[in-house]
């Protein structure tokens, strides 16, 4: 048989596929475009198909250069009993479409984010950079406005709701907040996705199918009415996707302990409860799955939500840049490598920079790199550092951060 031709129409995103070649695929013959050039010189080479037989068609994803990436469907259709045949088009569908929802800034415009904002950001980097998917993404911020093309702030007029006590980011408590101050911080947020979630769509003509709530709290209630709107207006439902940080898991669990109801009074955890967020046996829930860094925090969310079922929850360690974090070339000398450091007094202290590695070398490094939260226990770092710094080995202490 012939090569098949794939070709597009004025460079649009009307794909025109013939008659395809075959190959074999869970034994039964499967019909896959073979690699064609597109009018504008880009090489189509990259082929998906399904790997289940049961399917009637398969995916083809397209590679142009950002931002023309696009995919499109193959309808197929069944010829015998282990065999398929095409049908004399394909038609265009899209690129995966992703929405993040964050609950924490991210670190832009010279102001400083939490872990969770900067895990966001990464995620959404991470998503833009796989072939066939486009992300975007919304957090809050009192200071920042950008309106990118992949990239909308919240605006807030005041700093970023906390589920913790104390934040280096914030002092601004949910528990602080009235229940109209609730309401309205919810309705405000979900109009605000719903309509930079049209104007995305009708744009592009392509439909969201994935959203991701960070955090496990105000986020996956807005996504949830988010999707009760789309589904009003007849867009398609998005299977959401929370994303457990750990912060707003202490806060249940502090709620329901009951042991300092001055500070956290028994108000979220039921209201979570009463929305049937995690209740995947409601018709209405809004969580699907549910993605966490450690098992700890896995354990910690069964923990406060037992109706969600176990088989729905991912481990997902956070990664790293192989490109910044790998080993040092050989030869390289530590010391020399730290001598180019100095420490970074607290503003306003009388005290000058210094450089972190002693004159007098030393023999081991200890080192702490995170943001300054109480639930990290760099104090018992410091009281332990007090202690085996006083030895015969030299051993040097170094304390990366803010907070």
């Amino acid at each position: 048989m012939a090569p098949s031709r794939l070709v597009a129409g004025s460079l649009q995103e009307d794909l025109l596929c013939q008659p395809p070649a075959l190959a074999r695929c869970n034994s039964a013959t499967v019909p896959v475009p073979a690699p064609l050039d597109l009018p504008d010189g880009h090489r189509f080479s990259c082929v998906r198909h399904s790997d289940d037989t049961r399917l009637d068609r398969a995916r083809l994803t397209v590679m142009l250069p950002w931002p023309r990436r696009t995919s499109a469907w193959l309808p197929w259709r069944r010829v015998g009993h282990d065999g398929w045949g095409p049908y004399p088009y394909a038609g265009v569908v899209s690129d995966r479409l992703i929405f993040q929802l964050g609950t924490n800034n991210w670190q832009r415009g010279g102001e400083f984010a939490p872990g969770s904002g900067i895990l966001h950001e990464s995620h959404h980097h991470a998503y833009n950079a796989l072939p066939g998917v486009r992300a975007y993404s919304m957090y809050p911020s009192r200071r920042q406005r950008f309106q990118d093309e992949d990239v909308h702030v919240f605006p807030l007029d005041h700093d970023i709701p906390i589920c913790e006590s104390v934040s280096p980011t914030s002092s601004y408590r949910w528990h602080s907040m009235s229940e109209a101050e609730v309401n309205a911080y919810r309705l405000r947020l979900t109009n605000a996705v719903v309509d930079w979630m049209r104007e995305i769509e009708s744009r592009t003509g392509d439909r969201f199918s994935l959203a991701i709530a960070h955090h496990a709290f105000m986020n996956t209630v807005v996504l949830r009415d988010v999707n009760r709107s789309r589904v009003a207006a007849g867009r398609p439902r998005m299977t959401v996707l929370c994303f457990a940080h750990g912060t707003e898991l202490k806060m249940f669990d502090n709620e329901r302990r009951g042991d300092d109801p001055a500070e956290f009074p028994s108000r979220f955890w039921p209201f979570m409860r009463r929305e049937k967020i995690f209740d995947v046996a409601d018709p209405e829930h809004g969580v699907d799955v549910v993605a966490a860094i450690s098992i700890e925090q896995v354990d910690a969310l069964l923990d406060v939500f037992p109706e969600f079922p176990r088989e729905r929850v991912v481990l997902s360690p956070n990664g790293y840049n192989q490109d910044v974090f790998l080993p040092p070339p050989d030869g390289t000398d530590r010391a020399a490598v730290l001598a180019g450091f100095f420490t970074q007094p607290l503003e306003g202290s009388d005290l000058q920079p210094e450089p972190v590695a002693p004159p007098e070398g030393f023999g081991a490094v200890v080192a702490f790199c995170g943001k300054f939260a109480d639930w990290k226990r760099l104090d018992v770092l410091l009281r332990a550092a007090a202690i085996y710094e006083q030895g015969e080995r030299r051993i040097l202490t170094l304390v990366i951060g803010s907070g």
